[in-house]
């Protein structure tokens, strides 16, 4: 075990490389804007050129499960590329009123030895996220429909689902480069020798810091090199609480100003609805409840969204259904236009934002969605969709611009494993 600074740090890798070969080292890193900035180095190094596109002998890492071409790659998984082709070909979709291009690179990567030909997201490489952005995920769902509607495939049919399951173009490997990962990602992993940089941005008194630097040194087999490593002391140093139980307080997401809450919610759910080829309406005639009634080919659904004076509750209620499969499609509808509503966020300082874009960035890894961002004035409330009614973690922060601790807390109490999930990955 050792240290290793900036300055020395690729010659040390290089020398490990080449003792032990390239698949034995392996840097770990806090947040993927970090493992963007090593796997930058690392390229550079290796092929004596900056900002070089995609080359044979890349390693990448596989960030979302495919089950294409007969192989079972896993999250977390890495493969070895075997040829790259030069030319890029680009689709769009239209995503409300933008016009998205999804850029596609074909390559072969070796599995268990083996070539096998894959399209990749060639931008999402270099993105700073580690998931795919929202807004290309709808993109490439928006291509594919518009696509099978070309060829006359109607959504729901036996020949839509298959061509869903082997489509080239979405079922797309969406990978990132593998020279460096977030501890996240390690899980499970081993190497002989492992870089970890600790320069977390929560503090390091927190039992989440323990967790996430006891995941990050023990993917080491023989060697450990780490950097920015704590020197404790208990004084202004970043605490994370256990997550608290809370009562219902209602699903919290952003509403434009000036708009009412459930029109606007009625108008977000019609859209969500109709990219599946569902109908929906809805109707406030009885208080506390709002009702919405969905219907595609022979199914028919209502629903009941309960709310309280201020905002909707949480609580999801079927009244009538055709089938329990649709009423699950359909209340899978409801979270989801919850769960992706849009929110503003207009940091007051610069430690703020700094936070914030960390938080993002780690929201987006554990596969989560920020529904909102509330603003006091001595704390920051993050509203994320879980699988509780409610979940959020507040970010309490003084006079001198630091974070000094942040209560979590969820309708399921400690039992809310996403929200668990996400305080270990901060």
């Amino acid at each position: 075990m050792g240290t290793f600074s900036a300055d020395e740090f690729i010659e040390r890798y290089n020398l490990l490389k080449e003792q032990d070969g390239e698949d034995e080292v392996m840097v770990i890193s806090p947040s993927n804007a970090q493992a963007l900035a090593y796997n930058e180095i690392i390229r550079n190094n290796k092929y004596g050129v900056s900002n070089l596109p995609l080359q044979e002998g890349d390693v990448l890492l596989v960030t979302r499960n495919n089950y294409t071409q007969g192989n079972v790659l896993f999250n977390g998984s890495f493969v070895r590329v075997h040829s790259v082709c030069n030319e890029i070909e680009t689709l769009y979709a239209f995503v409300g009123n933008d016009r998205i291009a999804l850029r596609f690179r074909s390559v072969e990567v070796l599995i268990n030895g083996r070539p096998f030909r894959y399209y990749i997201l060639d931008d999402f490489l270099t993105e700073r996220e580690g998931q795919l952005p929202q807004i290309m995920r709808k993109a490439l769902w928006a291509n594919f429909d518009q696509r099978m509607r070309e060829e006359k495939i109607a959504p729901k049919t036996k020949e839509f689902e298959i061509r869903k399951k082997s489509d080239p173009y979405f079922n797309a490997l969406h990978c990132k480069y593998g020279y460096a990962i977030t501890c996240h990602k390690s899980q499970g992993g081993e190497w002989k020798n492992v870089f970890v940089d600790m320069d977390v941005w929560m503090g390091r008194m927190s039992e989440s810091f323990f967790r996430w630097a006891y995941t990050a040194i023990t993917r080491a087999k023989q060697r450990l090199l780490h950097t920015s490593s704590p020197e404790f002391n208990a004084i202004n140093q970043f605490v994370m609480h256990p997550i608290m139980q809370s009562k219902a307080g209602g699903v919290i997401f952003n509403v434009p100003q000036g708009e009412d809450y459930k029109e606007y919610f009625s108008s977000k759910m019609q859209s969500v609805a109709s990219k599946y080829d569902i109908s929906c309406s809805h109707s406030c005639h009885i208080s506390w409840q709002h009702r919405f009634s969905f219907s595609a080919e022979n199914e028919r659904c209502s629903l009941i969204v309960w709310y309280n004076a201020k905002f909707y509750t949480g609580k999801i209620e079927v009244y009538q259904t055709s089938s329990a499969e649709f009423a699950q499609q359909c209340i899978g509808l409801i979270k989801e236009a919850m769960h992706t509503a849009e929110y503003t966020f207009v940091p007051k300082f610069d430690f703020q934002a700094q936070m914030h874009a960390h938080i993002v960035d780690v929201v987006n890894e554990c596969g989560l969605s920020l529904m909102n961002v509330v603003q006091n004035q001595w704390d920051d409330i993050y509203y994320i969709a879980t699988d509780a009614d409610t979940a959020s973690i507040k970010f309490y922060y003084n006079t001198k611009g630091v974070y000094t601790h942040a209560i979590p807390s969820s309708t399921l109490g400690t039992e809310d494993c996403k929200l668990q999930k996400l305080i270990d990955s901060l």
